[in-house]
């Protein structure tokens, strides 16, 4: 069963695209310390120096459970927090933010820019939408508005 499920991984790896993909890879790279380290300190040390210490393959499923939460906490890395459903981010989700997308423009460079350039959209629509908002409710004048503007969507310009 495991054979199995560490074979699906690596089909995933392999044959699917975008965030699956990157989840897939931290998946399976959160699945390799576990494994490497039941292999030395059950089975490998024990056959060749006689001295079991089954204790120490916590630290090989430390490393796993550090590596999984990336994967597991970054459904979606783009989401602008603003303008979601969901405004609160848990910190664990920005934490691990940058480590996912960094992984996710080293796995599927393709679409990892398909979604920078999707974000980028998104923010420009709801930018021009509050633009013409303000221009047609409540005429203001140009640099009126782009103060508004500025102070609404500073944090997301770079």
């Amino acid at each position: 069963m495991v054979i199995l499920s560490l074979v699906n991984l690596v089909f995933n790896v392999i044959q699917k695209k975008g965030r699956a993909k990157t989840n897939a890879v931290l998946l399976f790279l959160g699945l390799i310390p576990p494994i490497i380290s039941v292999l030395v300190f059950i089975y490998i040390r024990p056959t060749i120096y006689g001295v079991f210490s089954g204790g120490y393959t916590a630290i090989g499923f430390i490393f796993g459970i550090l590596i999984w939460p990336i994967a597991i906490m970054n459904c979606d890395a783009f989401q602008l927090r603003q303008f979601s459903v969901y405004p609160k981010e848990r910190i664990l989700t920005k934490i691990t933010k940058p480590a996912f997308n960094f992984l996710y423009s080293i796995v599927d460079k393709k679409a990892w820019m398909s979604e920078v350039f999707s974000k980028n959209i998104q923010f420009m629509k709801l930018v021009l939408i509050k633009d013409t908002e303000l221009k047609e409710d409540y005429d203001y004048s140009f640099m009126k508005r782009s103060s508004i503007l500025a102070r609404m969507f500073g944090n997301y310009i770079k």
